[in-house]
């Protein structure tokens, strides 16, 4: 065989290699080698066949260093069934509740010895090595079933082979991801405005998923236990002039679907007729999502951890519905049918309308500095109760404080 050494040269600046042949070494055998240099020699290494020993350094001047090491071959890798030389590690994306199984295998060239193969880092996820064959070829298999609190962690397991004699394989590690939940929603947009008139009906989907933290195609999350639910919060109606948050849906409204329904991705929609009495408010409908294993509760930061968007009823608008006439709807709303007709000119028959067609009630005017509730009827030759009527978010506020002190460039229904 061939033993080779560093040592230091004689003017300290550089190392040198040597190399000597040595013959007769028999395979499986320790062999002490001693290297003797003038000085002390520097820190350094030897060599047989690839395996290589510190030398341990002299005490006293003129005596030699000395290193201790095996004549042969370390155990080696089978390729195709064990981790590859790489850095990092190969990544592996594993799920809770999902079992993880990884089979390592490795061979000994030196003919007589028995391979042994171990692992680190099972006790940072708590894994095993179980169907461990000790022998030439030689195999462990990695089983890890993943809980709750091992979601979102990596972990590296790293694989040695180790022979009779103590010669052992450079490691070949595993990166292990646990995936934790990660629903988002993907529809609508929280900047996205709706807008919405009485008698008309308006649609909503709210669209939820889970790709995972290991993202992952929603419909393979989901085979893999990783499921959602949609489910309603709370509404608000929201105006300049005060806020009426409530636990129920608005009447008139339907969310489809049921809660504590899991699946992944999921679409539950909110369908929504607005009667009389809910324009002129901004409606606010928030929902939330919890996971199918109890860990996350919303896909929103926003608002207090709950996702919602914003439906705007206008005011001094409708839909007309079967058997409405223009005539009809001016005695219901306490105006005139031929200012009605005169103000929507796509309108051609004042008695047969087509239903679902909106209708502009009447003028919007904005507010100055000065204006107040009578002094706008007075002007416009009407009633402050029918202002009242006219515009709900205004009523809201009176009922409340007993008066409403209008705030300037704001919209008033006037017909």
């Amino acid at each position: 065989g061939a033993a080779s050494f560093t040592e230091a040269a004689a003017s300290g600046s550089a190392l040198t290699d040597l190399s000597r042949t040595i013959a007769g070494l028999v395979p499986g055998n320790m062999y002490e080698i001693q290297v003797k240099a003038r000085g002390l020699p520097a820190p350094g290494e030897v060599c047989l066949k690839g395996l290589c020993s510190p030398l341990s350094l002299p005490s006293e001047y003129g005596l030699a260093a000395s290193g201790t090491i095996l004549y042969g071959s370390v155990p080696v890798w089978v390729n195709t069934s064990s981790p590859p030389d790489v850095n990092p590690p190969q990544l592996f994306k594993l799920f809770v509740g999902t079992l993880f199984e990884y089979t390592a295998r490795a061979l000994g060239i030196d003919a007589g010895q028995n391979i042994t193969i171990s692992a680190t880092g099972l006790t940072d996820c708590g894994a095993r090595l179980v169907d461990i064959e000790v022998g030439n070829p030689a195999a462990a298999t990695l089983r890890f079933d993943p809980d709750l609190r091992d979601m979102d962690k990596t972990f590296y397991v790293c694989f040695t082979a180790t022979d009779s004699l103590g010669a052992f394989s450079p490691p070949r590690c595993l990166r292990l991801l646990v995936a934790a939940p990660a629903p988002m929603f993907v529809s609508p947009s929280p900047a996205q405005q709706f807008v919405a008139t009485i008698g008309c009906p308006i649609t909503v989907d709210f669209t939820a998923q889970d790709e995972t933290t290991a993202v992952i195609p929603a419909t393979e999350a989901s085979q893999r236990g990783y499921r959602l639910s949609i489910g309603f919060v709370s509404s608000s109606a929201i105006s300049a002039y005060g806020t009426v948050t409530s636990f129920t849906l608005p009447q008139g409204s339907v969310f489809s679907g049921m809660d504590d329904a899991f699946t992944n991705p999921q679409t539950r929609r909110l369908t929504w007729t607005p009667i009389r009495g809910q324009e002129a408010f901004a409606y606010s409908f928030c929902v939330s999502v919890k996971d199918s294993l109890k860990v996350l509760n919303t896909a929103s930061g926003e608002l207090g951890g709950i996702f919602c968007v914003s439906m705007t009823v206008k005011r001094c608008s409708y839909c007309l519905r079967r058997g409405d006439s223009l005539h009809s709807v001016a005695i219901e709303w306490g105006t005139n049918w031929l200012d009605l007709w005169a103000g929507n000119s796509h309108i051609l028959n004042p008695s047969i309308p087509l239903s679902g067609t909106p209708v502009e009630l009447g003028p919007i005017l904005m507010t100055s500095v000065h204006d107040s509730l009578s002094g706008i009827a007075v002007r416009n030759g009407v009633s402050s109760e029918q202002i009242l009527a006219w515009n709900p978010d205004l009523a809201l506020a009176v009922a409340r404080e007993g008066d409403v002190q209008l705030q300037q460039d704001k919209e008033v229904c006037v017909l």
